[in-house]
């Protein structure tokens, strides 16, 4: 985060518990010169942006800077449109509408039937009640959604690759996590491993996660790496049936099977399931990995997996979405953010 950033967070805070009083006079830039060690011109550009934002007020020449405010301003809407009931996105929101009232913004949250999208966005257009919208697992809502608003993705799977970099967007490092996974893995002395993804592996994020299980099983000079990645049907492969059949192929085609990787946790849970019906002692013989670490799962199948720290990818959503409402940031270019991760549960993945 930029100084001026870090300095303006510092005093937002403390106008909002007190520390200064309306009308009272605010601390001089040479003061906060000397108090944050950093140039004048780091100090006027927070201050100038607590001016912008209501809560000082600057007097004539000389007479200082004064509070204006110990209350925040709501400046306008946005809004959550997507999904309201996995818990990454449940975390994922949280972050986003702690961040936008910090910075004066009310969010409103919406998840409405397929079927009603299009007319709920031309109703949300028509209001003129919303300055920006942070799009989850909703497909491109630019092309549905008339107007100019900003758009800013988030995490979002379903969104064909020959698009995805042309619209603003916060992510996981996908690639680079799961690179590091099977590398543990191998470090561990895992020899043959197979990927399962869902149907959405040839979009977004999903295919990101496969390229960096594949780029490290090159690396590791392994054969047929394309037919070591098993695709679950749209149907069923969200559901333990969809598991099974896609783990009878996997023994199949690989019966020296030791690790299973997967794009995400859900699909974990039910690869594991599937091996505690088809393979004896499937702890031991065959380690399953997720992606997402959600906290239930985590903790109820001792799962090796992902950190990708949804509250934080949804402070980030909330503050490029509104840096380009504010201008801080032209709406030219498309612009992505990524959000650092974590390998985690690694206790529960046992030396070879």
């Amino acid at each position: 985060m930029e100084k001026h950033k870090e300095i303006l967070t510092v005093l937002t805070e403390e106008l909002e518990q007190g520390k200064y009083r309306v009308g009272e006079r605010f601390p001089s830039e040479w003061g906060l010169v000397s108090r944050f060690k950093v140039g004048r011109s780091t100090i006027n550009k927070a201050v100038d942006k607590l001016v912008a934002d209501g809560w000082l007020e600057r007097g004539v020449r000389g007479s200082g800077t004064r509070v204006k405010s110990v209350h925040r301003l709501i400046r306008g809407r946005i809004l959550y449109f997507g999904n309201l009931t996995h818990p990454t996105y449940i975390a994922a929101m949280r972050g986003l509408t702690s961040r936008a009232f910090f910075r004066g913004y009310f969010t409103s949250c919406a998840e409405p039937p397929p079927f009603e999208q299009d007319s709920f966005l031309n109703t949300i257009t028509a209001m003129q009640e919303y300055v920006g919208i942070v799009s989850c697992c909703s497909g491109v809502l630019a092309k549905r959604c008339p107007g100019q608003l900003p758009i800013v993705y988030l995490d979002q799977p379903g969104i064909p690759l020959s698009e995805y970099d042309e619209l603003h967007h916060v992510v996981s490092d996908n690639e680079e996590a799961c690179y590091k996974m099977m590398k543990l893995l191998v470090a561990r002395g895992y020899r043959c491993p197979v990927i399962y993804t869902d149907n959405n592996c040839r979009l977004t994020e999903r295919f990101s996660r496969v390229q960096g299980f594949q780029k490290a099983m090159k690396e590791m000079k392994l054969d047929n790496i394309s037919r070591r990645t098993f695709i679950g049907s749209v149907e069923d492969q969200y559901t333990k049936a969809g598991a099974v059949l896609q783990l009878q192929n996997i023994l199949r085609v690989f019966p020296e099977t030791d690790a299973i990787v997967t794009v995400s946790d859900d699909l974990a849970v039910m690869m594991r399931q599937a091996l505690q019906d088809i393979v004896a002692n499937s702890p031991e013989r065959i380690l399953v990995t997720g992606f997402g670490n959600e906290p239930l799962v985590s903790n109820a199948f001792h799962l090796p997996s992902v950190e990708q720290y949804p509250q934080q990818m949804g402070i980030a959503a909330a503050d490029l979405l509104l840096d380009l409402v504010e201008g801080i940031l032209p709406n030219t270019e498309p612009y992505h953010r990524i959000v650092k991760t974590d390998l985690v549960n690694l206790e529960y993945i046992p030396q070879r």
